[in-house]
């Protein structure tokens, strides 16, 4: 299940490119005079009430949308809407949570934040309920922590220890579905 869900993502990901540079550089859509002498569209991410969250990037292996969180330049990640039954949006996106790990054993406080991979400063996304938080990675080098517990899934918590983990510690935490409710969209 898990390659194949690894395959879905990787063909979802694959798709959201090709059809961000196909339209993006002017193979589909119609382009008013503004845009055709403005240079090339760009795809961005907007929230339920219509507000531009930022622009649509690839990272990581990952979509995301570049914004501005704390004062703090970040890429969040984004990823299809799923109802209850497990269908999957064509159109309507939500924050995409990770699989945080933490130094507590029952997953409560603020995440370690592992991504090395990440652009701009890291950030880990953690969904508890309706909220969804990002915690932004601290300015400064790695640290080795231990870490004692993770979740694969929101409410979920299992512990295990991982000792002397080059991680950042979280030096702030951005509420985004009071900035930017879901669902999300992508447009021009």
């Amino acid at each position: 299940m898990r390659f194949d869900l690894l395959k879905s993502s990787f063909a979802c990901l694959a798709l959201l490119t090709f059809t961000s540079i196909t339209l993006g550089n002017g193979g589909g859509g119609r382009d008013s005079d503004g845009d055709r002498h403005d240079g090339s569209r760009k795809l961005r991410v907007f929230d339920s009430r219509g507000t531009v969250v930022g622009p649509l990037v690839t990272a990581s292996f990952s979509s995301g949308v570049v914004t501005s969180a704390n004062g703090t330049t970040v890429v969040v990640p984004i990823k299809r809407m799923t109802d209850s039954g497990g269908h999957i949006s064509s159109s309507q996106y939500a924050w995409a949570e990770g699989k945080p790990w933490y130094p507590r054993t029952d997953c409560n406080g603020p995440p370690a934040v592992g991504d090395i991979f990440a652009v701009l400063r890291p950030v880990e996304v953690v969904r508890r309920g309706a909220d969804v938080t990002a915690y932004i990675a601290s300015d400064t080098y790695t640290a080795s922590a231990d870490l004692r517990s993770y979740s694969i899934a929101p409410g979920q918590c299992t512990a295990y220890a991982l000792l002397g983990v080059p991680v950042w510690m979280a030096a702030s935490a951005y509420a985004l579905m009071q900035y930017y409710p879901e669902p999300l969209t992508v447009r021009y």
